[in-house]
Order: C-alpha cells, then sequence, then structure tokens
C-alpha cells in the first residue's frame, strides 16, 4: 500500500511541474492596437468640448459644446470598420427626414511617433482626428477641423469623446 501512495505522489509531482511548465511557455496575449480597438465596437458620441471656448450668442463663453449638440444627433452612431470603411447610423431620430439612415465611407490611420491619427473621409470631406485614448469601451480624439461649419476664423481644438454602444 506505501508503495502505491508513494507512485501516486510522484505521479502527482509530475504532473504538476509539467503543467507549470506549459504555462510558463504560453506567450502572454498582446495588447490591441488602437486600429483593433477603433473598429472592435460601434461608437456613440457622449462628450464635446472645445479649446478656446466658443461665443454663444449671449456673449458667453463655452467650452462645453455636448448641450448644444442636438438631440437628433446625439444618437448618431459611428463605426470604424477593420476593411477601412467607415459607417454613420442616423440613430432613431433624424435631424432631416430626407438624410439617409446610413452614410459610408473610409478611414485610415498613421503613427506620428507616440500618436496614432486618423483620417476619415464622408461624402468628399475629410475629417482629421488625433487619437488620445481608445480602450474597449471608450474612444476620444481631438479635431482642429471646424466640426460644426461655423468658421470662426480662430483655431479651435474639438475633444470628442465616444462611448461603446
Amino acid at each position: 500500500m506505501k508503495r502505491f501512495a508513494l507512485l501516486a505522489l510522484s505521479a502527482a509531482t509530475l504532473l504538476a511541474t509539467a503543467c507549470k511548465k506549459d504555462s510558463e511557455n504560453t506567450p502572454a496575449p498582446q495588447p490591441k492596437t488602437t486600429e483593433q480597438l477603433l473598429s472592435a465596437n460601434v461608437w456613440r458620441m457622449t462628450a464635446i468640448t472645445a479649446n478656446p471656448g466658443l461665443q454663444t450668442s449671449t456673449g458667453a463663453i463655452v467650452t462645453d459644446i455636448y448641450p448644444f449638440v442636438p438631440n437628433c444627433t446625439k444618437d448618431d452612431t459611428q463605426q470604424f470598420v477593420a476593411s477601412g470603411q467607415f459607417k454613420m447610423d442616423e440613430g432613431a431620430s433624424k435631424c432631416d427626414t430626407n438624410d439617409p439612415q446610413t452614410t459610408t465611407g473610409t478611414w485610415t490611420s498613421a503613427k506620428s511617433g507616440n500618436d496614432t491619427n486618423v483620417n476619415v473621409t464622408v461624402s468628399g470631406g475629410t475629417l482629421h482626428l488625433k487619437v488620445l485614448e481608445v480602450s474597449d469601451t471608450q474612444l476620444k480624439v481631438v479635431t482642429n477641423d471646424d466640426v460644426f461649419g461655423i468658421g470662426t476664423g480662430t483655431s479651435v481644438a474639438y475633444t470628442l469623446t465616444y462611448t461603446k454602444q
């Protein structure tokens, strides 16, 4: 009986050692690239700020622009498809009933030092974005493009925050 117990203990030790070596040889998972994180989700804008702030019709300067975004725009989503296609969906409410439900375009990304820049082209216009952060649940970008078409004459940096849908 002692011999059987010794044999069982030896076998268990060998198995434990073998399993440990296998797990040590398993490579650590690689972190997702910016492009993989961008294309992994459908995104909806949840915040937008302006720097410097913009002047309202009452003369006040505001940096939090999101309260001024129409509700029919707040439910819109954007998707960076892995193939380089970009999709915008109008959501449940449209600002103009004649607008298509979905508009498509293209997107590309390029590294510049530690920065990732993304260009989105839709209907002949291109939006230039710098990715500030991206995770499995949130995307934050900044652009100096005139996203509202208001032409202030001043360079305004718009920071847009998107949340995974």
